[in-house]
């Protein structure tokens, strides 16, 4: 114990006089290591969660499943009943025992044969693979096929249990057969109340087709496999890959609630619980392989993303280390040389004027003290910065608009004097549309100003393409003076001339109307030649479509409509006669309105 404060003052005084990038590295290398820990704490208590979930999540999809399998057995016990209780059914029945008349015999045969049809139609979906009845010297089934598969010992069998419950419900199963269950009753004479017996029903259910449908609805597991037994381990149902023996071996889990099971060379994780009202045990086997093998595969995975990642913070941690120590290295240079020759400031590649950090604060506190010390050689060090600065504000300078504007009346002053009409108008239809873009400030705009920078842009356009392009207007009067934000038909003129001109060969035709119904501003844009998608401007906001070029300039078109006028107005897209057509929808309102 004597050495231990030794040995500590030994690692501070070691870790003191480390150089400051291998303090980096540690801090890094110890923050690393803590991160995998933890990660590795979290993954394990995650698994454990995980399987604890997996338990609950079976055990609940079991419970919902036998309850399901319950409602099924109660709902073929129903019709059981009524089967017992039909009046044509008993009637039948009696012939048999009290007529020995061929002809009466038959036609209560044709009788009994029909009814037991017709609750089979109704009820053969609900697990019913065939109905049978066997009265006084007849038989009577609704699928003789199925029928002759069960052996002779099998059918005697059925008739002594169903004679010995005296007309209640018993379940009985043939042993070796997967899909043999049966429901059987004795018939007795409900007449005059002699309770005699008439004969035995019996039903044959399709087990496998109630287990499935009741595991399709409740499991997420694929490849699950199912058994179901009674107390006394006789299998009553098992799932078709597995064998006799196998599922008779479950019977011996039964004690547990849940946990793994080996069969076929492969893990299963079992889960058992009880059909309600029968007392019958019912399993769930899910292959653990899978599950083992995609948790193995996430470990393995997120392992190597870790190590992966370990590997970029390593180069990161270097990169961002060598950042900072390159600094203090550079500090630390420029201390040696000045100490050796104050005559001569050492320079570095790096400037730290502009930096507000320690590190850039240090530098400029150093190179501040040299500067002193060097009068002469700060003087001509700060007239290098004002020229470098002076540089910088010149290149920051920008182009005046007015600059631009008295450019184009020059050219339209030339053109005119050289008598150029075409050259003329662009100029002025150019010197306007750069007017409205770049000096108007306003987020409304009326009508007319919008129509003359429309008409501006239409005249640039027909003498691009002239006698190709038609465009006609067609407005209501006294709209002047509506107001709608700015550059909002342009973009959609432009479009419609972009794509009409696209695919026309002939001359391509825009409409533009304007008309005023009830308290809103309508505006349409059409032309030929093109055809609008569907739902265009929702495929935009859903991102399906990406929104670039023209299709950015539809969202904010509308955006703006919406802020401004509200959700009910903005743009719409149709097809109209062979047209596409843009309709633009404002609440109608001018300067004067806003301030009623």
């Amino acid at each position: 114990m004597a050495d231990f404060p030794y040995c500590s003052n030994r690692l501070k005084r070691l870790f003191r006089n480390l150089s400051l990038k291998y303090k980096f590295f540690g801090m890094f290398f110890i923050n690393t290591l803590m991160l995998l820990t933890a990660f590795f704490l979290c993954f394990f208590i995650c698994t454990k969660s995980y399987n604890k979930i997996l338990y609950k999540t079976v055990a609940g999809n079991l419970s919902y499943s036998s309850d399901t399998i319950s409602a099924a057995m109660n709902n073929i016990e129903t019709l059981s009943s009524m089967i017992l209780s039909d009046d044509t059914i008993q009637k039948s029945l009696t012939v048999f025992s009290d007529t020995a008349d061929p002809v009466i015999r038959y036609n209560a045969e044709q009788e009994l044969n029909r009814t037991l049809f017709s609750y089979y139609d109704t009820f053969r979906t609900q697990g019913i693979s065939y109905i049978a009845v066997n009265g006084n010297k007849t038989t009577t089934c609704t699928n003789w096929y199925q029928y002759n598969l069960v052996s002779a010992d099998f059918l005697e069998q059925m008739k002594q249990t169903a004679h010995s419950g005296n007309g209640s419900v018993k379940w009985i199963w043939e042993s070796g057969n997967q899909d043999g269950l049966f429901l059987t009753r004795d018939i007795r004479q409900i007449k005059n109340f002699s309770l005699d017996s008439l004969g035995q029903l019996m039903i044959h259910v399709d087990i496998d087709e109630i287990v499935s449908s009741a595991n399709t609805a409740a499991t997420q597991y694929e490849n699950s496999y199912y058994v179901i037994t009674n107390d006394n381990g006789s299998v009553i149902y098992s799932s078709k890959p597995l064998t006799q023996e196998e599922s008779a071996s479950i019977h011996r889990f039964n004690q547990k609630n849940y946990g793994p099971v080996s069969l076929q060379g492969h893990t299963y994780f079992a889960v058992n619980g009880t059909i309600p009202d029968y007392r019958w045990h019912y399993t769930t086997l899910i292959p653990f392989d899978t599950i083992t093998q995609s948790l193995d595969i996430s470990l393995i995975t997120i392992f190597l993303i870790l190590l992966a990642a370990s590997g970029i913070i390593i180069l990161l941690s270097h990169i961002f280390i060598r950042s900072l120590t390159m600094h203090f290295d550079a500090l630390n240079y420029k201390m040696m040389e000045f100490s050796k020759n104050e005559l001569s400031i050492p320079q570095t590649a790096y400037c730290y004027q502009e930096r507000q950090d320690e590190i850039g604060k240090l530098h400029q506190q150093f190179d501040a003290m040299m500067m002193r010390i060097q009068s002469l050689i700060n003087t001509n060090y700060v007239n290098e910065l004002l020229r470098k600065d002076a540089q910088l504000k010149a290149l920051e300078a920008q182009i005046n608009p007015h600059f631009l504007y008295n450019t184009l009346e020059s050219i339209n002053w030339r053109a005119k004097i050289n008598n150029n009409q075409d050259i003329s108008q662009m100029a002025e239809s150019l010197g306007t549309l750069l007017r409205a873009t770049l000096s108007n400030k306003k987020s409304l705009v009326t009508l007319a100003c919008e129509l003359e920078l429309v008409r501006c842009y239409i005249t640039i356009q027909k003498l691009r393409f002239e006698d190709e392009l038609e465009c006609q207007f067609t407005t209501e009067s006294g709209l002047e003076n509506a107001l709608i934000p700015p550059l909002t038909i342009q973009p959609l003129i432009e479009n419609a001339i972009h794509y009409g001109m696209e695919e026309m060969e002939e001359i391509c035709h825009v409409f533009i109307f304007i008309k005023k119904c009830d308290s809103r501003l309508v505006i349409k844009v059409q032309n030929d030649g093109s055809v609008i998608d569907e739902h265009l401007l929702e495929r935009l906001e859903s991102k399906e479509i990406h929104p670039n070029g023209f299709g950015i300039g539809l969202l904010n078109i509308n955006k703006r409509i919406q802020l401004l006028f509200g959700k009910e107005c903005g743009l719409h897209f149709s097809n109209e006669n062979g047209l596409a057509t843009v309709t633009l929808i404002f609440t109608y309102k001018t300067e004067e309105s806003q301030f009623c």
